[in-house]
């Protein structure tokens, strides 16, 4: 694991209107492996996104979640799905 990258968790909540929002904590460093994938443009007038893939590889803590962020080299990628390794004892 040679990467390093910043981790913000993410917590959901509700504002006085009662809307969902989320907020993510201040972020800390964590040393990991990280394996990106090729990029894909989507427009819709005026607005672009990017899609991209990446897998992430780090010790079993911190906890990861769906909705958690990851940002590596100035690329923000949020969580979408965590696998355990196949060889691993993990949290129920």
């Amino acid at each position: 694991m040679n990467d390093q990258v910043t981790f913000f968790t993410r917590t959901s909540g509700q504002d006085s209107l009662g809307q969902m929002i989320d907020s993510f904590d201040s972020g800390s460093l964590i040393t990991c492996g990280l394996m990106t994938q090729k990029e894909y443009r989507n427009y819709r007038g005026e607005i672009v996104t990017i899609d991209a893939d990446a897998v992430l590889r780090l010790a079993i803590s911190p906890p990861v979640h769906v909705g958690d962020k990851v940002i590596s080299d100035g690329v923000t990628y949020s969580v979408d799905g965590v696998q355990f390794g196949r060889n691993e004892d993990h949290p129920t």
